[in-house]
């Protein structure tokens, strides 16, 4: 049995692995060239696809470099050109200044872009800009001014107003004048001291020809109430610059010139106004009751402790400040109309202490101000008593009366020209005073 099973096994063996052929070595060789053969073409195909590979992308990556290289020497080309051109333009001249802000504004993307010029455009576009603002002013002032010089060309035949304003305007002119250069302030200086000349001749010549009509009415008192105001005003300016330099002779002779002319004028002013305002004309004026309701509220005061005016039932009732206030209260009417000529007439009750009376109280206290002082002390007026009196400033004469049995009649004193010629009506009261008006009215001639 063993020998048969392995006679089996031996033939099994057999039949599952067949006896092997001999290799043949000539033609194992051609197999293994051609193998070969096939795997170096494969080999060399696949580096020549490698390579035309690589060579596409080397030819892009080379072709973007020198495109973007390009692009940033263009781009460079482009911000220096901007640069050069646009410090090329000249900001002191007006056709340049403009095209640079033309420029600028044309070019605002690439300029805004620029860290380290972005600054420089804006600062050069600002002061081309504020040079041709400049321009436009000088061109403006001296069109202005000699608009203004034209109209003085023909300064004899141009009213006081009219002057006035052409005065008004080279006022303006000066305050601006250093915009048009040295020359320019220098030409507007020679102008106002002419047209100031001018004025001040025709201030005087046009009031004497008022005051030197036949008949004189209202308007040729305006006229005159005109030039005397102005030449004060021109009097006042010469004086208070004198006072600051009393040795410039210069100065001297102007403020003396101007002195003498509205001395002059004052004096013609006066005349006029006696002429006009005749003891009739003054009688015929019509009173105004100056404590009225409907005058009551025409009334200006200052506030302080302890003071007190009440205007009731046709009475003014006025008591002092506490006696720690320093300095007296003074109460106005015709502030607002500017009263110039006018008669007081009152009746009052002095309880205790003493006021005041003020004449031509001008919009800004002064120390020079016409008064008339009525007081208990030295027996002058008796407290308690009633009194009745008139005062009338008419020009420069000032007129005072008592109305009594004992009166000695009306008083008459000059006003001096350096006092106000214009201004309200006041009554002042100080410390430890009470006063009552029974009566109290006004004739206000002008």
């Amino acid at each position: 049995v063993h020998a048969a099973t392995v006679k089996k096994a031996a033939r099994k063996g057999a039949e599952e692995h067949p006896k092997k052929t001999p290799v043949d070595a000539e033609e194992l060789r051609r197999d293994l060239k051609k193998k070969g053969s096939r795997e170096l073409i494969v080999s060399f195909a696949v580096a020549f696809v490698v390579f035309v590979v690589a060579g596409v992308v080397l030819w892009k990556v080379l072709g973007q470099k020198k495109a973007e290289q390009a692009a940033a020497e263009a781009y460079q080309d482009r911000v220096q050109d901007f640069k050069t051109k646009f410090m090329a333009f000249d900001i002191q001249e007006e056709t340049s200044a403009k095209q640079l802000i033309a420029f600028a504004e044309e070019h605002k993307a690439l300029a805004n872009s620029l860290e380290d010029f972005a600054s420089e455009v804006v600062s050069r576009v600002a002061k081309a800009k504020t040079f041709l603002e400049g321009l436009e002013q000088r061109r403006d002032l001296e069109q202005r001014l000699t608009a203004i010089e034209q109209a003085l060309a023909n300064a004899a035949q141009l009213a006081p107003i009219d002057l006035a304003e052409q005065r008004r305007r080279l006022d303006e002119l000066a305050a601006k004048a250093g915009i048009g250069g040295p020359e320019f302030v220098a030409r507007v200086a020679r102008d106002r001291e002419q047209a100031e000349q001018v004025y001040v001749e025709r201030l005087v010549t046009s009031s004497q020809a008022a005051a030197a009509a036949e008949t004189l009415d209202r308007a040729a008192l305006a006229t005159i109430q005109q030039g005397e105001d102005e030449l004060f005003k021109l009097l006042d300016v010469s004086y208070k610059a004198w006072d600051k330099n009393k040795q410039d002779e210069v100065l001297i002779t102007k403020k003396n010139e101007y002195q003498e002319k509205y001395q002059s004028l004052v004096k013609l002013s006066d005349e006029a106004v006696q002429r006009f305002y005749t003891p009739e004309v003054i009688e015929a004026t019509p009173w105004r009751d100056l404590l009225s309701a409907e005058q009551a509220s025409a009334w200006k005061s200052d506030a302080a402790k302890g003071y007190e005016r009440r205007i009731e039932n046709g009475l003014l009732h006025l008591i002092g400040p506490d006696p720690s206030e320093k300095s007296e209260i003074v109460m106005t009417i015709g502030d607002r109309e500017v009263w110039r000529d006018y008669e007081i007439d009152m009746e009052f009750t002095i309880v205790k202490g003493q006021f005041t009376a003020y004449f031509r109280v001008p919009i800004v206290w002064q120390d020079n101000i016409w008064y008339a002082d009525l007081k208990t002390d030295e027996g002058y007026l008796i407290p308690g008593e009633a009194y009745s009196y008139t005062f009338r400033i008419v020009a420069s004469t000032f007129t005072e009366e008592q109305h009594s049995e004992d009166s000695p009649g009306p008083t008459v004193d000059n006003v001096s020209w350096t006092k106000p010629r214009k201004g309200a009506f006041g009554i002042g009261v100080s410390k430890d005073t009470e006063v009552k008006f029974t009566r109290l009215r006004a004739r206000v001639l002008r």
